[in-house]
């Protein structure tokens, strides 16, 4: 009885905070949305790419304020950031911080309470918690594979295009219209990056840092 009080309070206590989250990401993004509208009714490639990719000072961890400042204090939690990022997964780092906490908890008390072995209760909270990182680090391995396989083909268009007397911005965005993601997409947001008075070292410095 116990145990079915305390996972029911703690599941609780997750659906709640999980409504807050969605609620303050919802309101978020129909204001993303509309700002974004805007920036691409001021371009005519605006079906070309995938969407204006300004670069900020810092990404939020979460889109509720104190655990942002929480997370933003924790290491492990930016690189983890970094991670989602180069994976190009959309969820924010305090949405699988919450799902990594419920499994490493559940893990727990199942183990605990029903095979009666807190040893083993102890051993399942890596195992379990560490689920969402590895999904992370899998994805962040086939995208970045995945553009590597597509890097040889995309510099030897680029090659062809400055050969033909393009500019090296023109080759770029030769890049963004003729491949798929991981390639195009990002090398469409190199093209953004430039629109918005990037130098083309900055942009690519940034494109290092999302491929890793």
């Amino acid at each position: 009885m116990e145990l079915l009080i305390g996972v029911a309070i703690f599941v609780v206590l997750t659906l709640v905070i999980t409504a807050i989250v969605l609620s303050r990401k919802s309101k978020k993004r129909l204001l993303a949305e509309r700002i974004e509208k805007q920036f691409k009714g001021l371009s005519s490639d605006e079906d070309r790419y995938v969407g204006i990719d300004i670069i900020k000072k810092r990404r939020r961890l979460s889109e509720i304020s104190w655990l942002d400042r929480l997370f933003s204090s924790i290491p492990f939690l930016r690189t983890m950031d970094n991670a989602l990022q180069i994976a190009d997964i959309k969820y924010p780092v305090g949405y699988f911080a919450l799902v990594t906490i419920n499994l490493a908890f559940f893990g727990f008390l199942i183990m605990t309470y029903k095979a009666h072995n807190i040893v083993l209760g102890v051993l399942t909270i890596p195992l379990l918690g560490g689920i969402p990182s590895f999904y992370i680090l899998f994805k962040k391995y086939l995208r970045i594979k995945k553009f590597e396989k597509q890097l040889p083909e995309a510099l030897d268009l680029l090659a062809r295009s400055l050969k033909a007397g393009h500019a090296f911005s023109s080759g770029l965005k030769l890049l963004a219209e003729e491949f798929d993601p991981p390639m195009g997409s990002e090398f469409a947001k190199v093209v953004d990056e430039l629109n918005f008075g990037f130098s083309i070292k900055e942009a690519l410095v940034n494109l290092d840092k999302r491929v890793d």
